[in-house]
């Protein structure tokens, strides 16, 4: 929620903040979200992105899949903290050439589909959860 309050958005600061180059979208908040009219707003804002920024309010991820949908929601939230703790230093923020950035993204592109992180993170679950994921 703290990244949605800033103007800037995600930076490609990190790796991971570049995997979601050009492929986030922002939507400006109007309240909560229960008038039909909104709705079609966000899904006009959201367009082609695989993640939405909803200013003041938070973010959302969409995918094919729910293991999708949670990898992008997982890499997302990696690059909002590793923003926030870097602004938080007061320090000058040290952003790739746009090359780079571009290069990164193509490569994450190239990666999306292959779904290796979501067994990975499944286990990371069931450990954190303990037993009672199990059954």
């Amino acid at each position: 929620m703290a990244l949605s309050t800033l103007p800037e958005g995600l930076l490609p600061l990190t790796q991971h903040a570049m995997r979601l180059y050009g492929r986030i979208s922002y939507h400006d908040y109007e309240g909560i979200a229960l008038s039909s009219g909104e709705r079609v707003r966000l899904i006009a804002d959201l367009g082609d992105s695989a993640a939405m920024i909803l200013h003041n309010h938070g973010s959302l991820t969409v995918g094919a899949t729910v293991a999708q949908a949670f990898v992008e929601m997982f890499y997302l939230e990696k690059a909002a903290r590793s923003q926030l703790l870097a602004q938080a230093t007061g320090q000058p923020l040290i952003i790739s050439p746009r090359e780079t950035i571009e290069l990164t993204a193509r490569q994450w592109q190239s990666q999306l589909d292959s779904g290796i992180e979501w067994p990975a993170l499944l286990r990371r679950l069931e450990r954190a959860a303990g037993p009672a994921f199990a059954q």
